[in-house]
C-alpha cells in the first residue's frame, strides 16, 4: 500500500490534469522514466493498483519500450 501511495504522488507531481475531467494521467514510458529513480518493481506496483482500483490502464502487462505510449491514470476519487 506505501508503494502505491508513492506512485500516486509521482503521477500527482508530474503527471497531465485533464481540465475537463480533471483526470491525472501520463504516458508509461514517462512514468518509468520519472519512477526508475525511486523503485526498479515499477509494473509490479502498477499492477497492484490496477487490482486495488486506484489505477487504470488498457493493457495486461507493460514492457518499457513496447509499451511506453500506454496510458496510466489515476482512478477518481
Amino acid at each position: 500500500e506505501e508503494e502505491i501511495s508513492k506512485l500516486i504522488e509521482v503521477l500527482k507531481e508530474f503527471g497531465v490534469e485533464d481540465a475537463v475531467t480533471k483526470e491525472v494521467h501520463m504516458s508509461f514510458g514517462e512514468l518509468f522514466n520519472r519512477y526508475a529513480d525511486i523503485s526498479d518493481t515499477l509494473v509490479g506496483i502498477l499492477m497492484r493498483g490496477k487490482r486495488r482500483k486506484r489505477i487504470l490502464f488498457d493493457s495486461d502487462m507493460l514492457f518499457q519500450g513496447v509499451h511506453d505510449h500506454i496510458v496510466i491514470r489515476l482512478m477518481p476519487a
